[in-house]
């Protein structure tokens, strides 16, 4: 979530000592089992997928004018001014944009502990986009309650 880096300054120098420095080490770290995919996952993800590699593109770029979209990149197009990249992932707002290669393991991750539809459908909205999320979630859930 934060990029930060750490510098050791003698305490003589630095006076107060705050609390969260000490806590820090003894922060635990996500399951692996818990984390859909690394930045640099998504990153790389986001330049493999041919739509989300154009829709970066045109983010850097700006979004060529009195153009017919085809629908993959008209459902970005729409949205366009909220787009944003960072360090080579898309965002909109302040949720990612998940490539097409993740989005499975995604709706896995969204889907522990069976919250229902409408819950799983608000979570996703949170912290992901992708065009066809609310249908997706509907199948995921509706495909895991037919094969249990």
């Amino acid at each position: 979530m934060y990029d930060f880096s750490i510098e050791y300054v003698q305490t003589e120098k630095f006076g107060n000592v705050d609390v969260l420095s000490r806590l820090i080490n003894e922060h635990a770290k996500p399951d692996p089992e818990y984390i859909i995919a690394s930045a640099d996952d998504v990153a790389k993800a986001t330049a493999s997928d041919p739509v989300l590699r154009q829709v970066y593109k045109n983010i850097m770029d700006g979004w060529p004018q009195n153009i017919t979209y085809a629908t993959e990149l008209a459902c970005f197009y729409h949205i366009g001014e909220a787009l944003t990249t960072v360090r080579g992932s898309i965002l909109f707002g302040e949720r990612v944009v998940i490539p097409t290669k993740l989005q499975q393991r995604c709706l896995k991750q969204l889907h522990e502990g069976h919250p229902g539809i409408q819950r799983m459908k608000s979570i996703a909205r949170s912290y992901v986009y992708w065009p066809s999320i609310d249908r997706d979630v509907v199948d995921y859930v509706l495909c895991s309650i037919i094969f249990i």
